[in-house]
Parts: C-alpha cells; structure tokens; sequence
C-alpha cells in the first residue's frame, strides 16, 4: 500500500506578473560578507534591523528533514531543551521524548534531527536535497553581524529542529500531526512548514487547530506543482479558509515581482507572497564528509519565500511578546506593497494580500508599543532612557528623570513658557518631536516642534482657549492627527487635526460643562486610538469613548463625585486598559481608577487633604515593571510630583527640586 507523502518544496524554474519594485534605503546592516540579496532589499528588512534584529526568547520550529544544528552560522542560535540531560537514556522532562536536546526526527523515531550524510552519493551530493532544512532555517534566523556568510531576517533567534521528512524530502504525512504537537508543547512561536501533500489528512487537521488553540503562528508553502489550489487543495496551507485563517500560506515572487512560475495558486489557501528566486542561505556544514561550503546562492521554490514570512513573523514578535498568531497575521498582512488597478480576484489567487514588507510590518507593530517603551527599544541602540520629561511651563523648565534618580539640571526653553498642554511623539523615521498648546487672545494655537525645538508647523484654533491634546492616531490612517479639547468652558467642542494642522473632525462634546479631560486609548491588536472624554454634566462626572470619526462608542457614569484630568494604562496587568482620574481645583486632592464598564477599583488621595490645586496625572511603567503606574503632578500651588502603582505610592520628589512652581506638566521621554 502506498503511503501519504509529504514533499518539500524547491525547484529550478521562475517567470512573470506585476509588482513594481520598491526601492529602500539600507539601514542597520550586519557585517556578514553575503548579506545582501535582492529578496531582503526588496521586502525591507533592512530597515526592519533598524528597530530589531530579533531576540532569543522566540522560538521558530522548523519541520523540515532537519538542519545542520553544528552549522558555524546557526549553533548560535540553535533551540535546546534545557529540561533534558543528555545521553542519560532517560525522559527526564517526560515530554514523551527520551534525550530530545537538539529536537526530534520524526522521520526516523529518535533524537537527532540532524541530517545523515554519511552514505551519500555522488547524485545525492548534487542535488543537495538533504540541505534543504538548513537552507530554510539560515533564512529564518542565521546568525548576524558574526562576519561570516549571510545573515538571516532575525540576528537572534532559537531554532528548533523538527525533521519530519527524509533527506531526500519524502515523508509519511502521519508523522506531521506529531511533530507539530512536539513544537508546540515544547515552547515554539511560530512554525515554519516547507512542505506539501495533496493528502487531508484528519490528524495533522487536529494538530493545526492544536497549535492555532495554543497561540501558535503556522507558515506554509504553497508549494511547486504549477497548479491551482482553489481546485486541487494542497496540505497544511490549505488546512484554514479564507473566512477563518489559521495559517498563513505562502507563494513566490521572481526578482521582476512576477508570479514564479512554479508556484501554486489559489486564494483560498494563499495569504501572502514572498521572494522564491534566486535565495541565499546556509547548505549542510561537514568537512570531514567533503561537505565543504558554507552558503549557497540561487535556489528556488516556495520553501523559501515560507521562511522570509517566518523571519518576519519571528522579528515581529520579538517586539511585541504578547501579541496572539492574528496580530502577527494582522500585522504581515495590513503592511505589504499591493499593486493597485488589478483584478483583485486574480491578484488575490497569485499574490494573496500583496508582497511581504519586512520593514513596514516591524514599523507597524513598533508603533502599537506605548511610547516609553518605543523610546527604550531605540534608546537601547542609542542612548540610555530617561523615565520622563518633566515641564514647568511658567518658568519653561524642562528636565529628564530616571526612576529613583535625582534628575537632570533643568534646561531652560522659552518655547515653554505660559503653554496650555504639550504632547512627545515619534514620526515614521523615529525622530522625536513636540505638539505645544498655548493660549493667545480669543483662540489657541498648536504648535509642532522638533527635539531640537525647531518650529515646523502652527495653526489657530478660534474661539477656544487653554486647550488640552494629545497625539496619536486615531483615524485609521497609520498617520498621526491631534486631538485638541478645551480645559476651561467655551464652546465644548472636540477637534481632530492632521500634523499639518488641516482640520480632519469637530464635534459638539455635550451641554454645558466645565472643561474637558482628555486621552487616547488603545489596546495591543487595535489598528487605532479611540478618544476618551471626561467632563462633568450637571452633577455627574462623564466617561466618554469617541471613535475616529468622533461617534460615540460607549459613555460610562463613575459613581465619583470629582473629575478634571485623565489618562489610561493597565494599571492593574490584566490586559484592559483602566481610565485613570485626576481631581480638579476645589477638589479634594483625589485619583480614582476606573475599569472599562464603570466600576471604581481604587481611590486614594494623592496629597495632604487641604490641597485644593487640582492633579494632572499621565500614566506609563515607570519602574519598568512591565505594568503601567500613575504619576501625578500639581494643575497649580506647591506640591511634588509622585508615583503610585496599584498598591500603593512608589515615590515623590520636588520637580527640579524646588517648590512653588506651579504647574508640572509629566510626559515619558528618552535622553
């Protein structure tokens, strides 16, 4: 009887469709002599180096017919169990594999997955099939800036060897359930599977809901029989639908960003494209089997545009831990370079979505970070971080402050003086700016500065004074816009801008009130901020969500009898952002926190009880604690600036060490 068979996916072949190339410019880049190859070039990852070069906490199986784990340029970065004990003849983890150190074979029930080279031959040498694993995992994550042959798309990274197929690419496909259950348990992110079967077979079915239940990302070839998969399916890629996507399944491009020809079609299993041709990356490593070369350049096949996605997936995930398999989908999917004016259902049967795009996806999800931890990421390859920029406007003050520091001199920036509000952001490049509010006659006006406060941009806001704003993005552009309130009663109106200061929305807040509250909010797989209002009506104190387009979401009415200020953080590490309160003046000096359907989880008084100056508060992980603290500042009079967390005050301190300022202003910031 014959068996079910799995086959690897590489070939000789390529041709034609429509992408026009994009051009980037390098950025980071590693030391490594063969680095360079078109298909990094042409999906930026490049530019992706310049946020991250992946991290060794994330694990990337590949199941394949194993790679060269003693290979100079991937024993760095090579996964181990580090619950078992070598050659002890013992399942010491009891994960029902005896000495499984280096991973598993599946192909031949025993803990190597290394590749046997010992009897080849002369034809088997040629062909070169028994490199295959190694080729796909170097893409993933060869080891960068070491000097030696390429670099993979993650610098760092751990690998885990799950050889699931022969050295010649042929396999049982009874053996894929187990070993995708075997990468799972045992800690994998994301799998990489260069591997097809025209068989549906029920058990590797269980074990891709097995590893999409677990939070595990799967990336698979389209693979190479020139045939269409809407009509004739191929396995796993075509284990999801388009409607409930549990894999990401992957074609191949040519370097003229042509459809390859060799490559399977089909958008019901196909998700996204990637560079198929012409790829460099690391072959079997062996001298003492005339095994002499390192790297090889020009190989072909869908078994290779499969990793760049998992190298990307990988470097996505090393900046965002948290974030499920569809944020990493997500993420992939919304970033890559679509040719506009196509058939899209033709368009979607070869390419998927469009062509991955290394360095805008990492863009994508370093802009979901909060902007402390954006600031750390980069000032980690910079400068040391700061925890905040602190700001007396009446005097212009502006220092830096580290946790338990004494501070910095203050600098003294006339830009500063007499302002209403101030907002710190990133643009696209990471360069650091400023959004000033000041009030002049009748009206406010905003103003866009660069770290070095250089004015780049103004604009009146009429008719409303003391304005408050806060920046972020809000519309679903991938822009950023500023949104702008008023603190005082005036016209209660709540206005959207671009960075240019053209006016994208306005709206009526509410009937009469007395100043507005106001801060973004988002959580890890939004796309965008919603706005959140507080403001007072009649004698209840308002929690208003808006989306982009200023509709209202949602309106909560805390049972709290005091309200001015407002900021958001998951202050209590529980995956939802809570709405943090702070009181006004004439108020007693109170801070609540508020959960998302209303109810009040803390209150507490943040100064002595005669202080009736009001409280600014902003929220970040000041102590680096991974969960989001409260800091509080005075609105006016003599008091310091402190911190709390969920249980309690973490500090205070007299801004730039004196009393009697007047209001301070605490943003996060970088040196």
């Amino acid at each position: 009887m014959k068996k079910n068979k799995l086959l690897f996916c590489v070939c000789g072949l390529l041709m034609c469709v429509v992408f026009p190339p994009t051009s980037f410019v390098f950025a980071k880049m590693s030391n490594d002599p063969d680095v360079s190859q078109w298909g990094y070039t042409d999906t930026g990852v490049f530019d992706a180096w310049d946020f991250t070069t992946g991290s060794s906490d994330v694990v990337v199986a590949v199941l394949d017919n194993g790679f060269d784990y003693l290979h100079p340029d991937l024993a760095d970065n090579v996964w181990t169990n580090t619950d078992e004990i070598p050659n002890n003849q013992l399942d010491d983890d009891q994960n029902g594999y005896v000495d499984d150190v280096y991973g598993w074979n599946f192909a031949d029930n025993n803990n190597n997955p290394r590749p046997d080279v010992l009897l080849l031959n002369e034809a088997q040498r040629e062909e070169n099939n028994f490199s295959h694993g190694t080729f796909v995992a170097g893409i993933i994550g060869a080891v960068g800036n070491n000097g030696r042959d390429g670099a993979g798309i993650n610098w760092k990274v751990k690998l885990m060897n799950v050889k699931t197929v022969g050295n010649d690419g042929e396999g049982d496909i009874n053996q894929l359930g187990s070993a995708i259950r075997y990468a799972v348990d045992n800690g994998a992110d994301i799998l990489n599977i260069s591997l097809v079967t025209p068989t549906d077979f029920e058990d590797v079915h269980r074990a891709v809901d097995y590893a999409y239940e677990h939070n595990v990302l799967i990336v698979a070839a389209s693979g190479n029989m020139l045939q269409d998969l809407n009509m004739f399916p191929a396995y796993p890629v075509c284990f999801d639908t388009a409607q409930f996507q549990k894999i990401i399944g992957v074609s191949a491009i040519s370097k003229d960003h042509r459809h390859a020809i060799f490559s399977n079609i089909g958008s019901s299993c196909i998700d996204i494209t990637a560079p198929g041709v012409d790829i460099n990356s690391t072959v079997f490593f062996s001298p003492e089997n005339q095994l002499n070369e390192e790297y090889h350049k020009g190989w072909n096949g869908t078994s290779f545009s499969t990793p760049m996605v998992s190298g990307a997936a990988a470097l996505i995930k090393s900046i965002q831990p948290t974030w499920t398999a569809q944020d990493i989908m997500n993420a992939l999917k919304t970033s890559v370079q679509h040719t506009p004016n196509q058939d899209e259902v033709e368009y979607a049967n070869l390419f998927g979505a469009g062509l991955l795009q290394v360095g805008k996806a990492i863009k994508f999800s370093f802009g979901k970070l909060p902007m402390r931890q954006q600031m750390r990421i980069m000032a980690g390859k910079q400068t040391q971080a700061d925890g905040m920029s602190i700001v007396a406007p009446i005097q212009g003050f502006m220092e830096g402050r580290l946790f338990a520091d004494e501070g910095r001199d203050p600098t003294i920036i006339p830009t500063l003086q007499g302002i209403d509000a101030i907002g710190q952001f990133m643009d696209l490049d990471r360069k650091q700016y400023y959004a000033v509010a000041r009030s002049s006659d009748k009206n406010s006006q905003i103003t866009i500065y660069s770290d070095q406060w250089i004015k780049q941009k103004q604009w009146d806001i009429p008719n409303m004074m003391h304005v408050d704003l806060a920046v972020g993005d809000v519309v679903g552009s991938r822009e950023l816009e500023i949104v702008a309130v008023p603190r005082t009663m005036n016209k209660e109106l709540v206005s959207i801008y671009s960075l240019n200061g053209e006016l994208l929305y306005s709206s009526q807040i509410s009937n009469a009130h007395t100043g507005v509250g106001l801060s973004l909010s988002k959580h890890v797989s939004d796309t965008k901020n919603d706005i959140v209002l507080l403001y007072r009506q009649k004698n209840k104190i308002i929690l208003e969500k808006r989306n982009g387009s200023l509709d209202i979401l949602k309106t909560i009415t805390p049972k709290i009898s005091f309200g001015s200020t407002l900021t958001t953080g998951d202050v209590n590490s529980d995956g939802e952002n809570e709405y943090i309160v702070g009181a006004g003046s004439k108020e007693k000096p109170h801070v609540a926190i508020v959960s998302e359907d209303g109810s009040v989880l803390k209150q507490f008084a943040a100064y002595v009880s005669s202080f009736r100056g009001g409280i600014d508060v902003s929220s970040f992980d000041y102590n680096d604690d991974g969960i989001s603290d409260i800091v509080t500042s005075p609105l006016s009079g003599n008091q310091p600036i402190a911190v709390f967390d969920e249980k309690g005050e973490l500090g205070r301190w007299w801004a730039f060490g004196e009393k009697n300022l007047g209001r301070i202003m605490v943003l996060p910031s970088s040196r």
